[in-house]
């Protein structure tokens, strides 16, 4: 979490977009975090799907609208909420607990038995229209210039590919929340793949999230999960199993699956955009998978990263003088001052200098 080896660091002054089953923002774990709330839920009597919104609407943005579901499967969204940004209680805390939470609900209601055997629970279930899930994200880029959006974190996935799927209907908007330095972070899946990536996962600019044991309840730590999908274009790796978090109506439990790993890497953009405010997304994803710990996936042959955050901060792009005082002769009329960069080597960086008077006169 934030806060670690002495730095400060922790995500405050961000907002993680979670577009999920919608959260308990009651719970102690996530107390003051939830600062706007937004539902895209749709009614299909064709499939047995219902709305979630506040009055059945199929849109809201008012208070309340980002509780969540009470379907099988609704306390998804409030443990996501818990990884990427819970605060602290009962000795540990969510991966940036500075960091706030626009809830965004995204679900709606199944009561079809066959229709839910899709997500392992029986009916009524949640289940998320890919409409719906375009809906969360163009909404959030509407909030841009509101809220200082670090990452989008999407815990949800469908068909996987073996290819960056730019034509999936959400790669659009995916890309127009990275030219606005929003990180739209998703699962991988969890169906085992070693050469495909659920989509949106696969969109181009998305940044897709593998999971690894993290030691616990029987895990290896640092070993690629056996359910994680994966690819040579996937972005990141981190722990997925098995991550303890809040659940709706105050108590923990444990869950694992990419959508655990996900919030993980939501929570290290909160922090790094904090640390470096005009970094770019590329420039964030770079530093991490450049300090990343070097994972190898038995399954396909790959090493991926998995981030370390404090290693991370440290590849940030930075400028600074090559000296702190510059002496030159009286005639010499122009003075030569050495800037240097460091960091990772990713885009463009413009730096703003003013000069003034000191034994010189400042023209």
């Amino acid at each position: 979490a934030g806060g670690f080896a002495g730095m400060s660091w922790d995500g405050t002054g961000t907002v993680i977009a979670i577009l999920d089953t919608g959260i308990d923002k009651s719970h102690v774990f996530l107390s003051g975090k939830v600062i706007a709330e937004a539902c895209f839920s749709s009614n299909d009597s064709s499939l047995s799907a219902t709305s979630v919104c506040l009055g059945g609407a199929e849109t809201s943005t008012i208070t309340g609208s980002g509780v969540p579901c009470s379907a099988n499967g609704c306390d998804h969204g409030t443990h996501v909420a818990g990884i990427a940004a819970g605060g602290s209680t009962g000795g540990f805390a969510g991966v940036a607990p500075g960091a706030g939470i626009l809830a965004i609900q995204v679900f709606s209601q199944f009561s079809d038995a066959f229709i839910c055997q899709l997500t392992g629970f029986p009916a009524p279930c949640a289940l998320a229209f890919t409409s719906d899930v375009l809906a969360g994200l163009q909404h959030v880029y509407s909030q841009r210039s509101l809220l200082n959006i670090a990452a989008v974190n999407l815990s949800l996935g469908g068909q996987a590919s073996a290819t960056p799927c730019s034509t999936d209907p959400r790669a659009s908007t995916i890309r127009s929340l990275k030219s606005a330095n929003i990180a739209t972070v998703v699962a991988s899946g969890n169906e085992g793949e070693g050469a495909r990536i659920a989509a949106p996962a696969c969109a181009p600019e998305a940044v897709s999230v593998g999971s690894t044991g993290d030691g616990s309840g029987g895990t290896i730590a640092d070993q690629v999960s056996s359910f994680t999908n994966s690819a040579t274009f996937l972005s990141l790796l981190a722990p997925g199993a098995v991550i303890n978090s809040s659940i709706p109506g105050g108590g923990f439990a444990q869950f694992q699956g990419t959508s655990m790993a996900t919030p993980h890497v939501s929570g290290a953009f909160a922090i790094l955009k904090q640390a470096a405010p005009n970094a770019t997304v590329s420039q964030m994803l770079a530093a991490l998978q450049t300090s990343g710990q070097p994972v190898f996936d038995p399954l396909n042959g790959l090493t991926k990263p998995r981030i370390k955050i404090l290693d991370a901060l440290a590849q940030l792009p930075a400028v600074q003088f090559n000296a702190a005082n510059y002496t030159v002769d009286e005639s010499s009329g122009t003075a030569t001052i050495t800037v240097n960069r460091s960091g990772v080597a990713v885009g463009t960086l413009s730096v703003n200098y003013a000069i003034s008077d000191g034994t010189a006169t400042a023209v």
